[in-house]
């Protein structure tokens, strides 16, 4: 069986320690609100969710693979109630990201519009 995802919490973006305790976790962000598509997008297809603590200090998400009818420029600016994913670190000397995997469409909830 697969575990329920921890719901992550905008503070544990800033301590880093309750981030570094879930790699390779199944995580769920609830509400959070898709940030403007940057380089980031173009280059490694990763789009941001700010959890509160503004753009600059988000969670990266990547659909491309396994959800790519999923298109990240639609909803910007938009709450996503909820999205779940597999959660990795990259940590390039003083470089440091958090990214969510969502394994399929069911993995995000879309706002009812």
């Amino acid at each position: 069986q697969i575990p329920e995802p921890v719901v992550v919490e905008a503070e544990w973006l800033q301590t880093r320690i309750e981030m570094e305790r879930l790699e390779a976790a199944l995580i769920a962000v609830e509400d959070a609100t898709v940030c403007e598509l940057d380089d980031s997008f173009t280059t490694y297809a990763q789009w941001r969710l700010d959890l509160g603590n503004g753009c600059n200090n988000s969670i990266a998400v990547i659909t491309k693979g396994e959800v790519a009818e999923f298109n990240p420029s639609d909803y910007v600016g938009q709450v996503l109630p909820r999205v779940v994913g597999t959660l990795r670190p990259v940590n390039i000397g003083s470089f440091h990201v958090w990214i969510m995997f969502p394994r399929s469409g069911d993995d995000l909830v879309l706002p009812s519009n």
